[in-house]
């Protein structure tokens, strides 16, 4: 084996290794996710209507975010920012996951 070939099984090898991160992270999030489209989510912002669900790898944990209509106290689209973006570690209705 040459020192070339060594450096591409190595980089491939890595690469697999972070796919599978990856993989395992939104796993991990997705199953600990408690809201589906549709439910109402509430951080310290306001309350958001779930359009989206998505996952964050975040520097030292990963969450679900949800986009969605930002609602105002009233329940109605709010019109100066009619969409908006919620982390769940900002949750404020549901317990924290670790």
């Amino acid at each position: 084996m040459t020192k070339n070939e060594y450096d591409i099984v190595l980089k491939e090898l890595n690469e697999g290794l972070e796919k599978s991160k990856r993989s395992l992270a939104r796993e991990y999030a997705l199953s600990n996710n408690p809201y589906n489209v549709g439910d109402i989510f509430t951080d310290h912002l306001g309350q958001i209507k779930i359009e989206a669900i998505g996952v964050h790898y975040g520097y030292r944990h990963v969450c679900c975010f949800y986009r969605g209509d930002n609602l105002t106290k009233a329940g109605t689209i709010n019109k100066k920012e009619p969409k908006r973006t919620g982390y769940q570690s900002n949750d404020i209705t549901k317990p924290k996951t670790t």
